[in-house]
């Protein structure tokens, strides 16, 4: 399995106990993120792949501004579904998000 942590999450402070291993690559020199590597699961390119299939085929309701992807996936565990009315936007919240391009340069 393959996931990615903030460089100041406590996990990555502490790989070994967790047996996870950081996974450098050089082409990345300015990611904000680290990339780790478990013995079981998907590699990098598979994980990668499920979240471009998740950007192509969420549901358009939900609010990804506030809803990371990763937490949906943990709401999608905890509820055994995807049907989550919980994270999706209102019409007055989607009417408020509509920006006019007015005074931007």
């Amino acid at each position: 399995m393959t996931f990615v942590l903030g460089k100041y999450s406590p996990i990555a402070f502490e790989p070994e106990k967790y047996c996870i291993t950081y996974y450098h690559n050089p082409e990345w020199d300015l990611a904000l993120d680290y990339y780790f590597t478990t013995i079981d699961g998907l590699s990098i390119q598979d994980a990668m792949n499920v979240f471009d299939e998740f950007e192509r085929n969420h549901n358009t309701k939900w609010d990804l501004r506030t809803c990371v992807r990763e937490y949906i996936f943990l709401y999608i565990d905890k509820y055994g579904s995807n049907h989550l009315p919980q994270l999706e936007v209102t019409e007055e919240q989607r009417r408020q998000m509509q920006h006019t391009a007015i005074g931007m340069v």
